[in-house]
């Protein structure tokens, strides 16, 4: 029965010590909490609490008023926490902050090839003479400037926080493609000439320009706490919505002008919707004002397609009429994929009542089964990749 006994206990006593090791700071949480108490509050060194006195006189009496500020509470409420959480605190301040960031990005509309060539004009066959290489044309997606503004603010409750964020890129494009004698050119797509005839057609020259607007906005609910010593992490959970406009204008001139002299063709795709969005964040200091981040966000985004494509020709005999008029309409759920990676600064001024962080990065998004220009089923994603600096300031 003794043994039984000895048994039980045993086991009840290895059950309490998770419980123990909680209430008890352990040295290197101590050394932990320090480093924490510098990358949260700047450069006061924050004692005991009621060990300072602010140097006021009280009103009522000669003895000095001690004070003692908010942020102090907080420290010393997060001393058996085993995740501190990471506000930032400022010196009796609300914890608003404030992002403004510049993004420099390069938007890729994938599916928009319009012509080639490199092949043989299957209207004018050059006799005896191989053709030489040739191209894909498609529009020359270069880097864009756009912008992102933040405003967030915490939470008393576990250190929650609550952000907004709003996105704008605009973007635009452009391309041309034409034939010579050893190197003839196709439309990539099929065309409807006046004559009813359905395919693609031998030009001599074709080009293509693209417009594009990009709207996102944010909102997510996370908590920011160190996870080690140099650790933090940001898990989040939240929404987003978004909408998009692009537009394809396309010029071919055949390269036999018996009857069609000209194809103009206009696609459009307006998009709107709404996601689920979640995702973690995370902070590598290096060095109390040095810091890599590396940020990952995933959601599930259900948007609204409307597509229209209009195919114009112009003929000797017609003059110039539509050949083909589309308008659909569709939804579908499509995922989001944001990552983003780069270096911080961060540093306090004004009597520790401001902090700034400074961001360099390099961000990735990519929007999956997003092209229904010209199709109903889709031919590519869009893509932006680039540079981001960011300055934020809490308050």
């Amino acid at each position: 029965m003794k043994k039984r006994y000895h048994l039980l206990a045993s086991i009840l006593m290895l059950a309490t010590l998770p419980l123990a090791a909680q209430n008890v700071p352990a040295e290197s949480e101590e050394i932990a909490l320090e480093s924490q108490e510098t990358a949260q509050y700047g450069n006061r060194r924050v004692g005991p609490l009621g060990a300072k006195q602010d140097g006021r006189k009280c009103r009522e009496c000669d003895k000095p008023e001690v004070y003692v500020v908010p942020e102090e509470i907080a420290i010393e409420s997060q001393k058996n926490v085993i995740t501190p959480t990471v506000y930032p605190y400022v010196s009796q301040g609300p914890n608003i902050y404030a992002n403004i960031e510049f993004i420099w990005w390069q938007p890729v509309l994938n599916g928009t090839g319009y012509a080639y060539n490199g092949v043989t004009d299957f209207d004018n066959p050059p006799p005896g003479i191989s053709v030489i290489a040739g191209k894909l044309g498609r529009p020359n997606f270069g880097f864009e400037p756009g912008f992102k503004v933040a405003l967030g603010g915490h939470f008393d409750h576990d250190g929650w926080n609550i952000e907004a964020e709003y996105t704008y890129l605009p973007a635009s494009a452009k391309s041309s493609i034409t034939t010579t004698r050893d190197k003839g050119a196709s439309t990539l797509f099929a065309i409807v000439t006046g004559d009813g005839t359905v395919g693609p057609i031998a030009i001599s020259q074709a080009s293509e320009k693209w417009k594009h607007h990009f709207n996102l906005l944010t909102a997510a609910l996370g908590r920011n706490f160190f996870i080690s010593k140099y650790l933090t992490l940001k898990p989040f959970i939240g929404m987003d919505a978004a909408w998009l406009g692009d537009k394809l204008s396309q010029q071919f001139t055949p390269s036999v002008t018996f009857l069609t002299t000209g194809v103009s063709v206009t696609k459009k795709q307006s998009t709107w919707g709404l996601g689920l969005r979640g995702g973690l964040d995370t902070m590598w200091h290096i060095t109390r004002d040095f810091a890599f981040y590396g940020d990952l966000a995933i959601s599930s985004f259900w948007a609204h397609f409307h597509t229209k494509t209009r195919q114009t020709v112009s003929d000797t005999l017609g003059g110039t009429y539509s050949t083909l008029n589309l308008d659909n309409k569709f939804s579908s759920v499509i995922p989001i994929i944001e990552t983003g990676f780069g270096l911080a600064y961060i540093t306090w001024f004004n009597k520790d009542k401001v902090r700034c962080q400074l961001q360099l990065g390099w961000e990735h998004q990519i929007w999956t089964d997003f092209n229904y220009l010209g199709t109903f089923e889709g031919n590519g994603s869009l893509t932006m990749q680039g540079l981001s600096f960011k300055a934020g300031f809490t308050f």
